[in-house]
This record gives C-alpha cells, sequence and structure tokens, in this order.
C-alpha cells in the first residue's frame, strides 16, 4: 500500500515571518495526513542543509545555528529550532494526528554556496534572468576548518576517514553519529533524511568508463552500515531516512559502490526515497536522463534492491521549490499526476504478492514564503486517494517485466574483462529509453522468484543465469535478453543458435548501424548512429537481425520464439552525464524496439498504445484488476531529445477496450471503434482510461463514445485532462 508513510517538506526559514507559524502550516496541509490517519507522517526542516548544523553543536541551546545565514535566514538558534519543532508537534497533537514526526535533512557536500551567474553551468539553465535562476547561499566552514578529512579516498560524505580531536583522531562517521543523536535530542527532532551527495555524488550516472572493485564497494558499504549501526545502538527509535542521489541503484552499485541492497537488509535504514523530480529536471533543468520514464525505471529498480526488508520505498511528489525558481504542481500538474499515479502503482512480483512504494515524500510545501496553495494540496491528497484506491483492489501492472538477479550482477562486478565498457547490466537505463515510445515497462522481479511469478512479457539483463527463464520461453513467455550476447546464459545461447564472438570493441564513440526494412519504413531512416561499442553477437541465418553494424547484429529475433537479443549501447563518453546526442546516438533504435514489443502484445490480443508520430511519443502504461476490469495511463510527457511535450498527440489504444470509462483525469476521446479508442493529448497532459473486456451481440460497428449504436455515454468523456472534479468510483 502507498499510504503507510506521508513526508512534507519545509524550509525553516519559513517560519521567519511572524504571522507564519504552525497553525497557519497545518490549516494548510492537515488534509494530508488527516486522509491517511494509518500512516507514519511527518516534517521534514530544512536549516541550511549542511551537516554544519550538527558539527557545530556544543550543547548550549543559545548558540546561533552556523547554517541560518543571511540573506535566506534570520537569526536562529537551537532553541529557536526546539520550540519550533515542539509547536509543530503540539499543533499535531490538537488536530489528532497521530504517529507524527519532525525530521532534519542534510545533504552530504561541503558547502551550498553558488553565484546566481554560474548556478546553470552543467544544469543547462534555460533562463537568462539571474532572479530566475537557483539562488544557494550557505557557505560551508566545518569541513573548511578540517583539512585532514580524505577527500580523494572516501569522497562525499567522507564517513571513513579520520577527524582530529583533542582526545585523537576518531572516524568522521562516529563523530558526525554522535554530534546528531546529541543535537537531535537537545531539539526533539526524531531522525533525519541524508540527502543529496550523502551516499554517493549526486547526479553522476553517466561515466561509463568507470567501475568500483568489489573489494571497494565492500568497504564502502561498511562504513554505511558502521554510520547507521552506531545511530540506531545510541537511539533505536532514530528514524533514519535515505534519499537517493538522482541515479539508479544498479549505477550506484557498481560505479559508487554503494550497495543498497545490503544497507536495507542491516535493518538500519528505515526509510529510502527515490529522488522522482521527474518534471523540474525534464521540463525546467533539462537533464532528459533524469526524466520521467527514467525515475519510474528507478523506483522498480529500488522496489527490487530493497526487496523484503523492512525499510519503506519512497516516491518524491514534486510541487515547487524552495530554492529553485521551477514550479511544477502549477505549469504541469498533470503530468505531476502522471508521477503520483505511476510512481505509486509500480510493482516488484513477489511469489507471496505485490510490493510497491509504502507512501511518498512531498516537496516542498514552500516557495520562499509562499505556502502552498489550497488548490494544489487538495489535487495531490485528493488523486493520492484515488490512486490508494485503485492498489486497495488488487491491480497486477502488465506489459514488461524485469527480471534483476543479484548474484549475477555482484558475479559480473568481481570477473575480470571489459571494466571499463557497458555489459547490459544497466537494464533501468535502456527499459528507461525503451519505455519513452510506448512500451509499458511497469514491474520488475528477482530471478530467485522467477519461477513463481507470472508476466506478459520479460526484459533480462544478459548475465542472468537463473533456468527458470527457459521454462518461461518454453511456456510461451516472450523474452528480451539485453546487453553483451557472451554473457547470456550457454543453454539459450545453444537453444537458439546464437553466433557470439570475442569482444569487438570499436575506437568511434557512435557507429553507424542500419534496420531491416520493417524499421527503415518505420522511422524513414537509411542508418542511424548508435554509441555501440562492443559486439560480440554475429548476424547468422539462425536469427533475424533487424538492427545491425556490418557483420554483427544489434537487435534480433529468433525465428521460432518471440525471443529477442540486444546489445544495448554504451551511454556515451565519459563527459555526457546526461542524455545528449553524444550520449546514446540517435532515437530512433528505441522506438523501433519498442514497436516491436507492441507487436507481440498485438498478436496475443493484449492492449497496446499505437503512436501517430514517433517524434511525439506517448508514454503508455496499464494495470488489470483482480476482480474485472483495466486502466491505462497514456501522457504526452517527453521534452526535449526524445520528444515535444508542448504540442499536442494522438494515439490509438488497441485491443481489449469495448466499454470505456472515465478515470481521475480523462484525455479527448475523439471516437470509439471495435478497433480501439482513438485519443488526444494536449500538451504536457496525462489521461487515464479504464475499460473492460465484454462480449456483447451487435449487428453492426460500434460507433460513439464507447456505447453500442452510436449512443453517446452519459459521462463527459471530453472533459479537459485538467479536471479535478470526478473521481470514478467503479475504476
Amino acid at each position: 500500500m502507498a499510504d503507510r508513510e506521508i513526508w512534507l517538506e519545509m524550509d525553516i526559514y519559513w517560519f521567519d515571518r511572524e504571522e507564519n507559524t504552525p497553525k497557519r502550516y497545518f490549516d494548510r496541509v492537515e488534509t494530508v495526513f488527516l486522509k491517511n490517519p494509518q500512516a507514519r507522517k511527518g516534517v521534514s526542516l530544512c536549516v541550511g542543509w549542511l551537516r554544519d548544523s550538527v558539527l557545530y553543536f556544543h550543547g548550549d541551546m543559545k548558540e546561533e545555528i552556523p547554517t541560518c545565514q543571511a540573506p535566506t535566514y534570520k537569526y536562529w538558534d537551537y532553541q529557536r529550532l526546539k520550540d519550533c519543532v515542539d509547536s509543530l508537534k503540539a499543533e499535531a497533537q490538537k488536530r489528532s494526528i497521530s504517529d507524527f514526526h519532525v525530521v532534519i535533512q542534510f545533504i552530504g557536500g561541503e558547502t551550498m554556496y553558488y553565484e546566481a551567474e554560474k548556478t546553470c553551468e552543467g544544469w543547462c539553465g534555460r533562463t537568462e534572468e539571474l532572479e530566475q535562476r537557483a539562488n544557494y547561499n550557505i557557505r560551508g566552514k566545518w569541513f573548511a576548518a578540517h583539512p585532514e578529512i580524505d577527500r580523494i579516498k572516501y569522497g562525499v560524505p567522507y564517513l571513513g576517514s579520520a577527524v582530529h580531536t583533542d582526545g585523537g583522531d576518531v572516524k568522521f562517521y562516529e563523530y558526525f553519529a554522535q554530534k546528531l543523536i546529541s543535537m537531535t535530542a537537545a531539539c526533539d527532532l526524531d531522525g533525519a533524511v541524508f540527502r543529496d551527495h550523502f551516499f554517493t555524488p549526486s547526479y553522476i550516472r553517466g561515466n561509463r568508463n568507470r567501475f568500483m572493485s568489489a573489494r571497494a564497494i565492500r568497504e564502502n558499504t561498511e562504513t554505511f552500515l558502521s554510520f547507521f549501526g552506531l545511530i540506531k545502538k545510541m537511539n533505536p527509535n532514530f528514524i533514519t531516512i535515505g534519499y537517493n542521489s538522482g541515479s539508479s541503484p544498479v549505477e550506484e552499485l557498481r560505479s559508487h559502490g554503494f550497495d543498497l541492497e545490503r544497507i536495507c537488509e542491516s535493518g538500519f535504514l528505515d526509510v529510502f526515497i527515490v529522488q522522482t523530480w521527474a518534471s523540474a529536471w525534464q521540463d525546467y533543468w533539462p537533464a532528459h536522463s533524469m526524466g520521467f520514464t527514467f525515475q519510474l525505471q528507478y523506483v522498480l529498480a529500488t522496489l527490487a534492491f530493497v526487496k523484503k526488508s523492512k525499510c519503506n520505498v519512497l516516491f518524491v511528489i514534486e510541487t515547487f521549490d524552495a530554492w529553485e525558481p521551477w514550479d511544477s504542481i502549477h505549469q504541469y500538474r498533470s503530468k505531476v499526476q502522471w508521477e503520483i499515479w505511476a510512481y505509486s502503482h509500480a510493482e516488484l512480483k513477489t511469489p507471496e504478492g505485490s510490493i510497491r512504494c509504502a507512501g511518498c515524500y512531498i516537496s516542498w510545501m514552500n516557495h520562499g514564503y509562499d505556502l502552498i496553495d489550497r488548490e494544489s494540496i487538495d489535487c495531490i491528497t485528493d488523486f493520492l486517494e484515488y490512486c490508494n484506491k485503485s492498489i486497495q483492489k488488487n491491480p497486477t501492472n502488465r506489459g514488461c517485466c524485469i527480471v534483476y538477479d543479484r548474484t549475477a550482477t555482484i558475479d559480473l562486478i568481481n570477473s575480470s574483462g571489459l571494466e571499463s565498457y557497458s555489459n547490459g547490466e544497466e537494464f533501468d537505463d535502456w527499459c528507461a529509453l525503451v519505455q519513452k515510445y510506448g512500451a509499458s515497462i511497469f514491474s520488475i522481479t528477482r530471478a530467485e522468484w522467477l519461477k513463481d511469478i507470472d508476466a506478459d512479457f520479460l526484459i533480462v539483463p544478459p548475465q542472468s543465469s537463473d533456468a527458470a527463464i527457459m521454462k518461461k520461453i518454453d511456456k510461451g513467455v516472450p523474452v528480451l535478453f539485453m546487453g553483451r550476447a557472451t554473457l547470456i546464459p550457454q543453454g539459450i545461447q545453444d537453444r537458439f543458435k546464437l553466433k557470439v564472438t570475442s569482444p569487438k570493441v570499436s575506437e568511434k564513440a557512435q557507429n553507424v548501424v542500419y534496420f531491416d526494412k520493417d524499421f527503415s519504413d518505420l522511422v524513414n531512416a537509411e542508418g542511424c548512429k548508435s554509441t555501440i561499442r562492443v559486439h560480440t553477437m554475429l548476424q547468422s541465418e539462425k536469427i533475424k537481425s533487424k538492427i545491425w553494424k556490418e557483420k554483427y547484429a544489434v537487435f534480433s529475433k529468433a525465428y521460432d520464439a518471440d525471443v529477442y537479443f540486444w546489445e544495448t549501447p554504451e551511454w556515451g563518453t565519459k563527459y555526457d552525464l546526461h542524455l545528449f546526442p553524444n550520449s546514446f546516438g540517435d532515437p530512433e533504435p528505441f522506438y523501433c524496439i519498442a514497436e516491436e514489443i507492441r507487436k507481440v502484445f498485438s498478436r496475443r490480443g493484449l492492449p497496446v498504445l499505437a503512436q501517430e508520430d514517433y517524434r511525439r511519443p506517448v508514454n503508455f502504461l496499464w494495470v488489470s484488476y483482480a476482480a474485472a476490469g483495466n486502466a491505462a495511463m497514456a501522457a504526452n510527457l517527453e521534452t526535449g531529445l526524445t520528444g515535444n511535450s508542448q504540442f499536442a498527440v494522438h494515439a490509438q489504444l488497441k485491443g481489449a477496450v469495448q466499454n470505456v470509462a472515465e478515470g481521475f483525469i480523462a484525455p479527448t476521446i475523439l471516437r470509439q471503434d471495435p478497433d480501439g479508442v482513438f485519443i488526444a493529448l494536449a500538451g504536457h497532459k496525462a489521461g487515464i482510461v479504464t475499460f473492460e473486456k465484454q462480449e456483447t451481440k451487435r449487428e453492426g460497428r460500434q460507433t460513439g463514445y464507447g456505447r453500442p449504436n452510436g449512443k453517446k455515454s452519459s459521462k463527459a468523456f471530453r472533459a479537459s485532462a485538467n479536471d479535478q472534479s470526478r473521481i470514478d468510483e467503479n475504476v
């Protein structure tokens, strides 16, 4: 269920104004808490971002908090912070808001000061107006005063380094943990959110020329375990909340040495937040590789890493920002609703049933001194309630299911070989790019559970060695193998008579690939560029090559089964940390692969969303409910290299569609016939269509808006996608 945790993010500078009291705050936000009485609830306070607020605490409550610096903050001392925390808790208690907590948040860096003129460097900010740029003005002092911190060996957050004290050298994680427990106890804080940079360098995920050794991963992870274990030893009730660094858990594991799975299994981490700021990143800061479909894949991968541990996975609901100028909740509300629906429904399939995110972290509640408006709060709370009701009906996510193989991934990291190149293990990145073009990739499982899992289509990283995959193939389940073909299990290589060879490494960053006639007609392209650096699969008469380079097969299909083999690209050069043309080449191959997946579903009578124009892609996700019926989310999301969501898009929802009902947000229904429902989505809009397959006797074609004989539904199918006034209780 997605209602076990509800956290709201707030900066304490909002309370600097006399009229901005805890009472006013709860008058505005209490509905978020009261609609989820069973959830653990809380407010996450930003107190000038930095760990300096803890590291400079010496027990004197009248001492000024060093991170609360002008011009953002007025004077704050620790007593004032305690009074604010206590008043928030008292106000919550007065309103019968149970299981309420207040925590502090930190980033892992040394400072949060950037000159406005330089803020956009690296982010490609799209504004020339200084007042419209992010303005971080908190100067860190503690780390500058401690040059003994080993920045090269340990990197952020320096937990394993030594600190010089009067009593001798102390591990930084011990020093910080003791200070943290002391300061938070004095200020009545219940826990902490360890935000950006705390686990790994933030937003760095594209450097494919860097692999961390298995030993370094173990040592790095042991440091985190020691840190969180010490916190729990000193205060078992302290709420430890992790927060990812804008990257995938696979990338964090192999390139940055952060093993989320081991840390969650320890029981020392209570909550882990996936940094799902999709609209802010794709619609304001154009870091497209951190956009919508990437964030959904990172939620899925995180669920697989955390698996059945006691750690609760949360997603972020972005509203507006307390420090940056973007404003998703007002400019792109429909996209925010897509995020809530997609992230809350994302499914980890287990033999005992589905595991989903336990709740959400709503960020932020203030934009400067403006408190979030009631209309936005109502939009969020109503849609959260809608999604929770949907999840209570036990939906099954349909479409493609990813298979994560932990053992094979660790074995690959432990092995020697092409450490400087991708082997295909970054399944979330490549699934995200294919998903942009309408392939429903909406669930994940683990290899050890595969034999007990049902799925429409399996996506398997190549190093997965579970024999259950062959059994699924023998039962007719479609499978896509991603990555280096030489890593595909030998039995499957033999079954489909693959011809593989020792890795051929291209010296070029990008190479031209060619399409078969079906694909070249589809995208009207003779050849496209791709950053495929390593080839191991040869073309042969035993498999049909649909994308190739010279004698090498890039994307192939078995002749006698819906089984596919894709040697995935590199992410580009070490300088392309985000989604740029050099990052992966042209987008056409990803669209073609998505179209091939749609063809499989269409042949099997399952719903698909047919794109009208691949340059304006429509995202498609769907679930089926245990009782009856289905729900499909279609969205006009993509901005930049992979689409342009400012324009309207058209698509056709095909298959299993006869009776159509409205969802919470509705696309425009252009028409409906026996072949499906034709929809239109305005720029930046998402829409839910609910439907069920119903056998009816008809003499002629079904016409009109979902009713036989041309009769229109009594419901207004042409409702605006922004309409918040209706909730279909029958979804």
